[in-house]
């Protein structure tokens, strides 16, 4: 998994809160402490560092997902469908379709999207999502690369690609694939589970 951004304050906001609640929870840990004769300089460094690791590993990982209303970041972890369609016209013709599934993994700080079609695989290297715009969008950066037995012409190639979250469970992405194939292409993304 790598590291995202976001256009909003929400990551500086949710450090400050937690900050607050490993103080507080720090402060009645002590309270806690001096009855049973633990120094009070052990227990205030030791605790509110250890609240603040805790907390930020149980929000990042977990937490977050359960508020989303208040810091309008969206949960797109899950696995999705795809049905996309190239640029590429391999009869000259009618332009290629084509199928796949993509598993997003993410937690409050970090976000991976691996697909995986019937010759090739795809991972993001880098990503931003856009939360301020009228319409939620996710932009990144990938790089594909084909199976083993995949068709000659196929080569590891990176891409750019802006998906666009139409509800929650849809997203519609614009692709461009390295500056050698000049493909481009659009996808429609459908949230399995």
């Amino acid at each position: 998994m790598h590291a995202y951004s976001i256009d909003t304050g929400a990551r500086k906001s949710a450090t400050r809160l937690l900050l607050l609640a490993a103080i507080g929870l720090s402060g009645l840990i002590s309270s806690l402490a001096s009855r049973f004769h633990i120094p009070q300089a052990w227990v205030a460094s030791a605790t509110t560092g250890a609240c603040f690791g805790l907390l930020y590993v149980a929000f990042d990982r977990w937490l977050w997902r359960r508020l989303t209303a208040l810091h309008g970041v969206p949960d797109l972890q899950g696995t999705w469908s795809i049905r996309g369609r190239s640029s590429f016209k391999p009869d000259g013709t009618k332009h290629a379709e084509f199928e796949g599934d993509m598993r997003i993994r993410q937690t409050f700080s970090r976000i991976h999207l691996c697909a995986e079609f019937s010759q090739s695989t795809s991972k993001s290297t880098m990503a931003a999502l856009q939360i301020q715009g009228a319409v939620m969008s996710l932009g990144y950066a990938f790089e594909n690369a084909p199976k083993n037995l995949a068709d000659d012409s196929l080569h590891r190639h990176p891409g750019l690609a802006t998906a666009m979250l139409k509800d929650r469970d849809t997203l519609e992405v614009e692709y461009f694939s390295g500056k050698h194939r000049l493909r481009y292409g659009t996808m429609t993304l459908t949230r399995k589970r």
